[in-house]
């Protein structure tokens, strides 16, 4: 019988801890599938509304100067505003991203809006990048930092890796990649409302330490 309560607990805690880190990782591949997927094809879509290859360029040349601001003022930011509100401003930071590029025209204010993508992609791209090891440390602490880590790189590394070639695919269906920026759009804000929404994704290493103290009792009691 106290095997069985034991059993029951356990279950239960790694449901919780498991439901959370799940979506965590459904988040960030998606997150990784739609900003690196849009980055990778934003200069071909500007060359086919008819801007030059060089102000392609400039574009992304814009974006790297503001990476490095955006990734500095991300970690200002969590440290006065905390995880939840970081986080969700980098993720809406990726849905005006996806949408910015839609209406582009080769027109003074197209161009206005290619180098708006590039300020506003460059604020959400931290999500892929420094936000990975506050998520670590906030859903698993200290101890199990680096597995953690790893989980949620690999999970940013597959949203890399299917994004180009979803959108280069929509392209090729199509033969426009407006359609293939809507769509994600439509898919990654459905995420983002999912999360301001939910209360179940943050798990903190209090909990965490307490989910490996019930295995270590379990481990000892076989």
């Amino acid at each position: 019988r106290e095997d069985l309560r034991f059993d029951a607990r356990m279950c239960t805690r790694l449901m919780k801890l498991g439901i959370p880190i799940a979506f965590q990782n459904l988040i960030i591949s998606i997150g990784g599938l739609v900003l690196q997927g849009i980055q990778g094809v934003a200069v071909p879509h500007l060359r086919d509304v008819g801007m030059e290859a060089s102000f392609g360029a400039t574009v992304l040349s814009c974006q790297s100067i503001m990476l490095v601001v955006t990734k500095f003022s991300t970690g200002w930011l969590f440290d006065k505003k905390g995880l939840r509100f970081t986080s969700t401003m980098c993720m809406a930071a990726g849905v005006v991203s996806s949408l910015i590029l839609i209406p582009v025209t080769a027109s003074f204010s197209g161009r206005a809006q290619a180098l708006t993508f590039a300020v506003v992609s460059a604020a959400a791209l931290p999500i892929e990048t420094v936000m990975l090891p506050i998520y670590a440390q906030g859903l698993f602490g200290q101890k199990t930092y680096n597995k953690a880590l790893g989980i949620f790189v690999s999970a940013k590394e597959v949203g890399y890796a299917t994004g180009g070639p979803l959108m280069n695919l929509c392209y090729d269906l199509t033969g426009d990649y407006r359609i293939a920026f809507a769509c994600v759009a439509k898919g990654y804000i459905v995420i983002v409302a999912i999360r301001i929404k939910s209360k179940s994704t943050e798990i903190y290493p209090s909990t965490t330490s307490h989910l490996l103290v019930d295995l270590k009792l379990g481990l000892l009691s076989t």
